[in-house]
């Protein structure tokens, strides 16, 4: 079966597990092979590695040609099934689009340097250090090479550079505070 239940045909619903449960719910909606899926928090209730599993049966269905409408409070998720979401709150859109488009940043740049950089040298130039991100640069991509030459001119080696993109989590949260809406 593909929703992995196959081993539990002999069991009633009754003992299963919430994520059983979810289980055998997407099996009854995959019935048919439905063009449009309509699922609310698919995952909710599955272990990590049954989530990976369901996003890779939800993603078969869409290479498939299904449209799948997902409701979800699990933004981390949705960010890795979907690729155009919609944000309600408190009964109004708040976002809509494509989400690298969201998400995109286009002044904020997460860089990697060489061990034992001098970090008086990246602290003068507007780099930031964050514990989860690494160092952030906050401009434009002109002065961000202005920065990284002035970086070129003490020795400093830069490992990596990549735009800073936001998650949906922190997208949300500044449509959020800009509109002034209490979810």
């Amino acid at each position: 079966m593909r929703v992995g239940l196959a081993a539990d045909s002999h069991r009633k619903i009754g003992g299963f597990s919430k994520g059983m449960r979810q289980r055998l719910g997407l099996a009854a909606a995959f019935l048919g092979q439905p063009e449009l899926l309509v699922l609310d928090e698919p995952t909710d209730g599955i272990d990590p590695l049954g989530r990976i599993e369901i996003r890779d049966l939800l993603a078969a269905e869409l290479r498939r040609g299904c449209t799948l409408f997902l409701n979800s409070h699990l933004l981390a998720e949705t960010e890795r099934i979907c690729d155009r979401v919609g944000v309600l709150c408190a009964g109004r859109i708040l976002l809509e689009g494509p989400i690298d488009e969201l998400c995109r940043s286009d002044n904020r740049w997460r860089l990697r340097f060489a061990d034992g950089t001098d970090t008086d040298v990246l602290r003068e130039n507007q780099f930031v250090f964050s514990q989860s991100k690494g160092h952030l640069f906050h401009g434009t991509a002109l002065q961000l090479n202005q920065a990284v030459d002035r970086l070129r001119s003490h020795s400093v080696v830069l490992i990596d550079l990549r735009p800073d993109e936001r998650d949906l989590e922190e997208v949300l949260a500044t449509a959020v505070g800009a509109k002034g809406i209490t979810p």
